[in-house]
């Protein structure tokens, strides 16, 4: 049986101004990446449709439970 992990891509869509990432809890990177196709996406708090630019590996693979912490400015 697997067991499930926290997917995490660092910056995987360019954006003006800023930077993004992506989390997925799945059991393959296969299975995040066809999760986070059909996820929302959120720009500024606000939902918003999900780029549809090609993933490519993730930047870590963390066994859960798990937790981070992020900060961005200019």
């Amino acid at each position: 049986m697997s067991q499930l992990k926290l997917f995490v891509w660092d910056n995987p869509y360019r954006i003006p101004f800023g930077g993004t990432v992506c989390f997925a809890v799945a059991e393959s990177v296969e299975a995040a990446k066809a999760q986070l196709k059909v996820s929302a996406g959120y720009y500024a708090g606000m939902e918003s449709q999900t780029p549809q630019e090609k993933l490519g590996d993730p930047d870590r693979v963390l066994d859960l439970p798990a937790g981070e912490w992020h900060s961005w400015s200019e």
